[in-house]
């Protein structure tokens, strides 16, 4: 998932990059990073669901 895809996800979930951090159990150093660099890994698949409505963000919270 690229920077831009990233950003663009968090905005459709409602998220900012510290609420992302929590959500994903990230440092938010590595969220911002995210930001500039792109993601990879698990991270993306469970973004890629929330954005397309098959899980919630609730759904995460529930499974930490």
């Amino acid at each position: 998932m690229t920077a831009t895809q990233y950003r663009a996800a968090l905005r459709r979930l409602g998220l900012t990059q510290v609420g992302a951090a929590k959500l994903l159990g990230i440092g938010e150093r590595t969220a911002r990073r995210w930001a500039q660099e792109g993601v990879e890994g698990t991270a993306v698949i469970l973004l890629r669901l929330a954005v397309a409505g098959k899980i919630t963000v609730k759904d995460i919270e529930a499974a930490r």
